[in-house]
C-alpha cells in the first residue's frame, strides 16, 4: 500500500474521489457553449436588428407623410413672406485691379481726440485700495510688494 501526503491551507474544500467518478456526476461542460443557445442567440439578434429597422423605416416615413404637403407649403409661404429675394450680383470679381493705398504711418491721436490728463493717468501705475475695514496686504497675489 502506498501513502499519498498532501498539505492542505486551512479553509480550503476538499474533495476525495478514489477509484471511478460515480455515475450520477455529469460532465464538465461550463467552457463549452452550448449549440441551442448560440443558434437562439443568432437568431435573436436577426429579430431585434430587423425591429430597429422597422422602426426607423416607419419613422421616416411617418416624418415624410407629415411635413409633406401641408409642411412645405407653409415653409415656402413662411419664408417668401419673411424675407425678400436678395439682388442679383451683376459681377462677383471686378474686370480691374482696385487701387491700394499705400500704407503709411498712422496718425497720432490729436490733442482733441485725447485729453492730456487722461494720457497722463495712463502712464501712472495702478492703485488698488483694500476694501473698507481690511488691512492692505504687504504683497499682492504675484509675490509682487504693493
Amino acid at each position: 500500500m502506498s501513502a499519498v501526503s498532501f498539505e492542505v491551507p486551512e479553509g480550503a474544500t476538499v474533495q476525495i474521489v478514489v477509484g471511478k467518478a460515480p455515475t450520477l456526476v455529469l460532465p464538465d461542460e461550463t467552457g463549452r457553449p452550448r449549440e441551442s443557445a448560440r443558434k437562439t442567440g443568432i437568431w435573436r439578434n436577426a429579430v431585434k436588428g430587423l425591429v430597429a429597422v422597422a422602426l426607423l423605416a416607419g419613422g421616416f416615413a411617418v416624418g415624410q407623410h407629415s411635413s409633406g404637403a401641408n409642411g412645405s407649403a407653409k415653409l415656402g409661404t413662411a419664408q417668401a413672406a419673411a424675407s425678400p429675394a436678395p439682388p442679383a450680383v451683376q459681377h462677383a470679381f471686378p474686370d480691374h485691379a482696385l487701387a491700394t493705398d499705400p500704407p503709411g504711418p498712422t496718425p497720432a491721436p490729436t490733442s482733441d481726440q485725447v485729453p492730456r490728463t487722461f494720457t497722463q493717468q495712463l502712464q501712472q501705475p495702478p492703485t488698488v485700495a483694500p476694501p473698507p475695514g481690511a488691512a492692505a496686504p504687504a504683497k499682492n497675489a504675484f509675490g509682487l510688494d504693493n
